[in-house]
């Protein structure tokens, strides 16, 4: 028998398997085309070779490693040495920037799929060698497109593209010129502010919404209570804890002007450099670079501060290094593998716990003439606590149930190409509901709390759409707490109230931040293992946990009663532990 692994079905694929008879394809991606109809059944009887959808992320090495953390390690450090090779040979800081978010957007999930399957081929290779066995793995590499493929035509697509950037630049500049002589002189006095954060959460409109997410609680916890003012992208908008300020828009000639002083005069200047650079991507950074700028030249602050490295924060990068203003990224998760999203060589770092401040650094470190800065900070918290808010409903659940158990979705993968990869998927999330409903199907004195993670894929909307979990549903035992923001899709509950509900969550030990905002406010709290966080060793085994089957065996054992819980060990998670790392 031989082996054909591959990203997808395709005709080259099928061909060398049919070559290669008695064969096997196993592929990535799913065929939802070819299965229509029975296509793929009837298509493997055809050409006489066995057609096996494989979940790669999800398979573990010899090592008992998962494949998608190795794949997720090589393609991070593959990114970090082209981003090295840029930065040392590049003197334009603004190409720089653009080429991180191709290499972080495109390239970095490309490379991912890329690694993966090889490293899956390289697993079954090893599986089935033997001195006896006559089978043989063959690889057929999906690619990644015509220019990442040849580096040749890479570096030409981005000269391409920054030339035609450039001209294009120089040619709008040059028409507005007719009718702008010079730049606008701005004489407005400048809003003064110790800090300038970048929007990731809900306005609370009006401040008594303080308890939902929301970016004044956020910034208040990141700036350790000193000043701030937030640039809330989305509504053209700046504001403080106490006033809004409107920025009406600025001329398009005064930002061209600006920006052309951080570009190439010359093609000459930069052909020589292997950038990564899409011509759409570098469009869009500057469309979404004027409305930062437009709202950053209101305020004269001390430092800029943003979560992660996204098309917003690239900006406000870009204008750090033009203004020489410092800028941060702030630690806001537990997961810890230092991805190139969460890290900049241009941006310093603020964290909560000693082990993401040196990882930071220590990649900083690598790349000459990278910031080397850190800032200490509490767990950011955004939002605060609503004790008063759930009194009159955790009064009802201890009178009509002896235990309820909370549930912290993660963020579940569907079938999408881009997301075939990932090692957790709908149906991990759905196992675990099954688990759940007929665990308190069971146990009538067993409620229920889910806070899922996205409003628009709550869990009342799965089991809408799910007949297997809508059919073990009980509304009197089920509770799903969710509210929509304006922001984004998140769901704006705060794990931290839950916490004050619950007499004990359930939570990921990737991220891992929802029990964490859980067990602060005294609620007990267990971890599911996940081997993507190198935090998750620091957990005692009464919080990690293998399986889901462990935690509920635990709790049948104390009758699931929350008098007994409280007499046992389980689920007592130290955050001082965590805080003081």
């Amino acid at each position: 028998m031989n082996y054909v692994i591959t990203n997808r079905l395709n005709l080259r694929v099928l061909v060398k398997a049919f070559l290669k008879r008695p064969s096997t394809v196993e592929y990535l991606y799913p065929t939802k085309f070819l299965n229509s109809n029975n296509v793929l059944g009837k298509l493997s009887k055809f050409l006489d070779i066995k057609l096996s959808r494989v979940r790669m992320g999800k398979q573990r090495d010899l090592s008992n490693t998962l494949l998608f953390k190795r794949t997720l390690d090589q393609s991070t450090k593959e990114i970090f040495e082209s981003r090295k090779y840029i930065y040392e040979n590049s003197k334009y800081e603004l190409l720089n920037i653009v080429n991180d978010m191709t290499l972080n957007q495109k390239i970095w999930r490309k490379k991912q799929v890329k690694n993966l399957i090889a490293l899956y081929a390289e697993l079954r290779d090893r599986q089935l060698r033997t001195d006896e066995n006559d089978e043989n793995v063959y690889l057929v590499e999906g690619e990644l497109n015509i220019f990442t493929k040849f580096k040749k035509l890479s570096r030409i697509s981005s000269y391409l593209s920054i030339e035609t950037v450039r001209l294009l630049i120089l040619i709008i500049y040059s028409v507005l010129g007719l009718a702008n002589k010079r730049r606008t002189i701005l004489t407005k006095q400048k809003i003064t502010t110790k800090n300038l954060v970048l929007a990731c959460e809900e306005q609370p409109n009006p401040l008594d919404k303080l308890f939902n997410r929301n970016q004044i609680t956020l910034s208040k916890n990141i700036c350790s209570n000193d000043d701030f003012i937030v640039l809330d992208l989305s509504k053209r908008l700046l504001y403080s804890k106490e006033k809004s300020y409107p920025v009406p828009p600025k001329k398009i000639y005064d930002f061209l002007d600006f920006i052309l002083g951080y570009l190439p005069r010359q093609a000459r200047m930069h052909r020589k450099i292997s950038y990564n650079i899409n011509l759409i991507d570098f469009l869009r950074f500057l469309r979404t670079c004027y409305f930062v700028w437009t709202l950053a030249e209101e305020v004269k602050p001390t430092k800029y501060i943003i979560n992660y490295y996204s098309v917003e924060s690239s900006a406000l990068i870009f204008l750090s290094r033009a203004y020489h203003i410092p800028i941060y990224i702030y630690q806001a998760s537990l997961q810890f593998m230092l991805v190139p999203t969460l890290h900049s060589p241009y941006a310093s770092t603020m964290s909560f716990t000693k082990k993401n401040e040196e990882a930071y650094l220590f990649e900083s470190k690598k790349i000459k003439g990278s910031i080397i800065d850190s800032i200490r900070i509490k767990y950011p918290y955004n939002a605060q606590p609503s004790i008063e808010r759930v009194a009159n409903l955790k009064e009802q659940i201890q009178k009509d149930y002896r235990l309820a158990i909370a549930f912290f979705d993660e963020k579940f993968y569907k079938e999408r190409p881009s997301e075939c990869i990932q090692s957790y998927l709908y149906e991990d999330l759905k196992n675990q509901l099954k688990q759940l409903l007929i665990c308190v199907n069971n146990n009538p004195e067993v409620i229920l709390i889910f806070k899922s993670k996205y409003a628009n894929f709550s869990i009342f909307e799965l089991f809408k759409r799910d007949k297997e979990l809508s059919g073990l549903y009980q509304d009197k035992q089920v509770i799903d707490l969710v509210a929509k923001g304006n922001h984004n899709t998140r769901n704006i509950f705060s794990p931290a109230e839950v916490g004050q509900i619950a007499d004990i969550c359930i939570g990921s030990s990737w991220g891992g931040t929802a029990c964490y905002e859980a067990a602060s406010m005294g609620c007990r709290a267990v971890l599911l293992r996940r081997d993507l966080s190198i935090y998750q060793d620091l957990y005692s085994d009464n919080v990690l946990h293998d399986s889901l089957d462990s935690i509920l065996s635990k709790l049948e054992e104390l009758s699931f009663d929350r008098s007994r819980l409280l007499e046992s060990d389980l689920g007592k998670y130290n955050i001082n532990e965590i805080n003081s790392l």
